[in-house]
């Protein structure tokens, strides 16, 4: 059960370059199809006390939201532009005051992308600078109120990288950074008001996907080496400052066959990917995660040509070392340290959630592998983590219930989890 956010927000880009009719963000429902399946994509925290998650309602093809007060989580109303809608990420700069991003399709069935604003219990939808349609914003980051960059892709012409920017009162398209090859931005970072990191893929001769990075400067953006990884993916990134970033996602072997991931959707040897950025360079973090599956299947996936591929939902049950991704990370816990959240497959074709911290010290990496709670008897995914203090961390996702996919919350207090109930919908 591998849910990949950068994916799937690939996935609704490339349906709004092809779509003449809305079409539906998750794989195609069958007469099979559980009652209710809610995705909580990312979220944000402005205090130990305010939390807000968004995804999507996949069942109702609508964006799924839900708030924290410290105590009680409780469903809001979503964004509703057009159907389908998808929220892929959130920022929050104050209590009640977050910013979301994503895409959905317009009356015209044109995939489009989605900001909206949550202020005093309601929401506002902005309109993004985009420079056409068959676009999507996938990741934002907000250092103040009135200073927030958001990214993604644009289709319009190519499959190339967007980034936008909002002052509080309008958005305005930036430059967009040029890796040389069609790509796309999954997330993005901003620990200053004129210093951004962004995170994501670009393709590859192959078809498959190579680590994109681009540092923003208030004026232009300057795309970054990366170690070289055979094939991979950022899906998130952290920064606690300028000279400490830490970016997480998956790779997979040079042997795995090039037509894995946009044929059938294997992804043999699926590996945890974790590099920091010191201030001058990058460089790989080791991280050994429990043993998986050899092959992981992707519930959706796409090759960045722009060709959308529904997947089968199943493992084979030969275990392996170190496989699994970590689709969340969040920096500035006690001691300077970082926690990564994601999932694996385990040896009998289980999906496990997976977490790690990292102490920002040591050579082999420091990572510290965590095993976080979910509800008993399911198969769960944490898809992204907020620590709104040095002793505080709030990890959302989704598990596996008799009625659908449901989503739930954890909470890490630096030695333990504690899990968190939410609504089981609207």
């Amino acid at each position: 059960m591998i849910a990949v956010r950068s994916l799937l927000a690939a996935v609704a880009a490339a349906i709004c370059a092809s779509a003449s009719a809305p079409v539906a963000v998750a794989v195609a429902a069958s007469a099979a199809q559980p009652t209710a399946i809610l995705k909580l994509n990312s979220v944000a925290c402005a205090s130990s006390a305010y939390c807000l998650a968004v995804g999507q309602d996949v069942t109702s093809q609508r964006g799924f939201a839900e708030e924290w007060d410290g105590g009680t989580w409780r469903v809001i109303p979503a964004p509703d532009p057009g159907t389908p809608t998808a929220l892929w990420d959130v920022a929050c700069y104050a209590v009640g005051r977050c910013l979301t991003v994503g895409t959905y399709f317009n009356a015209g069935g044109v995939g489009v992308t989605l900001a909206a604003l949550w202020d005093s219990g309601r929401w506002r939808l902005l309109s993004p600078a985009s420079p056409g349609a068959a676009d999507l914003l996938d990741g934002i980051a907000c250092s103040s109120p009135a200073r927030c960059v958001a990214v993604g892709a644009t289709l319009a012409s190519a499959y190339e990288p967007l980034a936008q920017q909002w002052n509080g009162r309008r958005w305005r398209q930036l430059p967009s950074p040029d890796p040389g090859r069609s790509g796309a931005l999954t997330a993005v970072a901003c620990p200053s008001a004129a210093w951004c990191m962004a995170v994501g893929g670009v393709a590859a001769a192959d078809g498959t996907t190579r680590t994109l990075s681009a540092l923003w400067n208030g004026k232009r953006w300057r795309v970054l080496p990366t170690p070289a990884v055979a094939r991979g993916n950022f899906v998130d990134v952290s920064c606690d400052s300028q000279d400490r970033c830490v970016a997480t996602g998956y790779s997979y072997p040079a042997t795995a066959p090039a037509s894995a991931v946009s044929q059938n959707g294997e992804v043999p040897g699926l590996r945890v990917l974790t590099e920091e950025w010191d201030g001058a360079r990058w460089r790989l973090l080791p991280f050994d995660s429990p043993a998986v599956a050899d092959d992981l299947h992707l519930g959706i996936g796409i090759d960045l040509s722009g060709a959308a591929i529904a997947k089968a939902a199943t493992v084979t049950t030969a275990a392996m070392g170190a496989d699994g991704q970590l689709p969340g990370v969040a920096c500035g816990l006690a001691a300077g340290s970082c926690l990564a959240v994601g999932d694996y497959i385990d040896g009998a074709g289980h999906g496990q959630t997976l977490a790690g911290t990292w102490d920002g010290v040591s050579d082999s990496g420091g990572w510290r592998v965590l095993q976080p709670v979910y509800p008993a008897g399911a198969e769960a995914v944490l898809t992204d983590v907020a620590c709104p203090s040095p002793v505080q961390c709030v990890a959302v996702g989704d598990y596996d219930y008799t009625t659908g996919e449901m989503p739930f919350a954890d909470v890490w207090n630096g030695s333990q989890w504690r899990l968190l109930t939410m609504p089981d919908g609207p």
